[in-house]
């Protein structure tokens, strides 16, 4: 009885050691196991196309290899980056957008959102931060209109004139590409807007001025609210004008003299181009 558990015993710890042995055998097939992929020998840059100098052919272990690691070079035809690549990298569907367009569309294609278009706007060294601004740099923008409204007036609502409104209409939007001239100056920006920005920012070119204003890299979660400045919220702010209806001038503004017998305040004139004067 004795002998039979004996070499009971010993014959399961053969088999044991059989399986050990075919698991490690497998294991170490795994290990050697390689498959050939394309992987990146050089950096490529965001939005720019991977050519044939930018991939080599690597055998890599199975396990290393992305379900959708590319293995054919045809397939990196009129494909860009999404985003930058490091010498090493295996290349994946996911580090390319769809082939065809330009490095423009790209770059929209690779957004968060599809409900992004890409607008030009010309700008000089004044409304264009002096010339500062760097593609991928985020800005806000400010417009200056006309928003005067005698029309509604003639239809009798009896709303007053509000002369020039001045206004934040967009924050944190990206700049995509700035074009420089011979000078090295800005002459014009592309930027990164939805269509109803798009549409705002049109109405204003035509109808008064836009600046662009650098925002930090990082800022708040939730855009910063504005009220925007006409002509009645300037001169209530700075107190101008006040003494024509017997309010007291806050502290620490001047007073103003009139200018001679019957003229108004200087400072209460409108100032041409600015508060909605001539």
């Amino acid at each position: 009885m004795r002998g039979s558990l004996g070499r009971l015993a010993l014959v399961g710890a053969f088999v044991c050691a059989l399986l050990a042995a075919w698991f490690n055998i497998r294991f170490l097939e795994m290990q050697q196991e390689r498959f050939t992929v394309l992987t990146v020998v050089r950096e490529v840059p965001p939005y720019t196309p991977v050519g044939p100098d930018a991939v080599q052919f690597a055998a890599v272990p199975r396990e290393s290899v992305p379900a959708d690691a590319i293995t054919d070079p045809s397939a990196l035809e009129g494909r860009y980056t999404r985003a930058l690549l490091i010498p090493g990298t295996i290349l994946r569907e996911a580090h390319l957008v769809p082939a065809g367009g330009s490095s423009l569309a790209a770059r929209l294609a690779a957004a968060a959102s599809t409900d992004v278009r890409a607008m030009a706007l010309r700008v000089d060294e004044a409304t264009g931060v002096a010339g500062t601004l760097q593609e991928g740099d985020p800005v806000d923008i400010l417009v200056a209109i006309n928003a005067d409204v005698t029309e509604a007036q003639e239809r009798g609502e009896g709303r007053p004139a509000r002369g020039t409104l001045a206004r934040v209409i967009a924050q944190r939007v990206p700049v995509l590409h700035v074009q420089r001239d011979e000078a090295g100056g800005p002459s014009a920006v592309v930027l990164q807007v939805t269509p109803r920005t798009a549409e705002e920012i049109a109405f204003a070119h035509a109808n008064g001025m836009i600046w662009l204003l650098t925002s930090p890299y990082t800022g708040p979660d939730e855009p910063v609210a504005t009220t925007g400045v006409d002509r009645e919220i300037f001169f209530e702010r700075y107190g101008i004008g006040q003494r024509d209806t017997g309010e007291a001038e806050p502290a620490g503004v001047p007073s103003i003299a009139p200018q001679g017998p019957g003229e108004a305040p200087a400072a209460a004139r409108p100032v041409a181009g600015l508060l909605g004067g001539d």
